[in-house]
Order: structure tokens, then C-alpha cells, then sequence
């Protein structure tokens, strides 16, 4: 639901809620390029991920970018906003517990 909204914001806004995301991740973690996982379903996809590398974001996605985080993700804790380690975790707990 969060998602969603925040995607209706940026559609408003003319702004891609997916390439925002994009480089929050790769600005965020200084390996971020080698480590962040891009979609590469067709070239244009492929096209669109490569230039959020090179060229980053435009003023306005900037701006946008800073209302979504703030609108949105800033109350949101990081085990609710994070997927690492959620694998290992359930791994080990199932190690306790002898299930595996």
C-alpha cells in the first residue's frame, strides 16, 4: 500500500517511482553499482538503469525524491523497509528449532 502510493505521488509529479528507487539504492552504499541488482528485462530497461548510473537524477526527481522519502518511507523502521538478512534469519531460527 505504501508502494502504491508513493508511485500514484510520483506519477503525479511526472516522475518515475522506479528510477528513484534505483538510485536511492545505488547512492545509498558506497559498492552500491557492483552489488545493486537492475532489471535488465529488454534493452530499453537495460538503456533506462545504465543512464540512472552515469547520468543520476534530473533537479525535479531530486526534489521528488526527497518528498517521497520524507511523505512516505521516513517512519517506516528497516526491518520493515530491508529484505537483508531476512533469508539468513529465518534460516537460523529454523536451525533452532531443528526444522532443518
Amino acid at each position: 500500500a505504501i508502494c502504491a502510493a508513493a508511485g500514484a505521488y510520483c506519477s503525479s509529479r511526472g516522475v518515475e517511482l522506479g528510477k528513484l528507487s534505483v538510485h536511492h539504492n545505488i547512492a545509498s552504499h558506497p559498492l552500491a553499482v557492483p552489488i545493486t541488482l537492475l532489471g535488465v528485462g529488454n534493452m530499453e530497461i537495460l538503456r533506462l538503469n545504465m543512464e540512472i548510473v552515469r547520468e543520476g537524477l534530473t533537479n525535479i526527481e531530486e526534489e521528488v525524491l526527497e518528498e517521497v522519502m520524507d511523505k512516505f518511507f521516513r517512519d517506516i523502521g528497516r526491518d520493515v523497509a530491508s529484505w537483508d538478512n531476512k533469508e539468513l534469519d529465518e534460516y537460523k531460527m529454523a536451525m533452532r528449532e531443528d526444522k532443518v
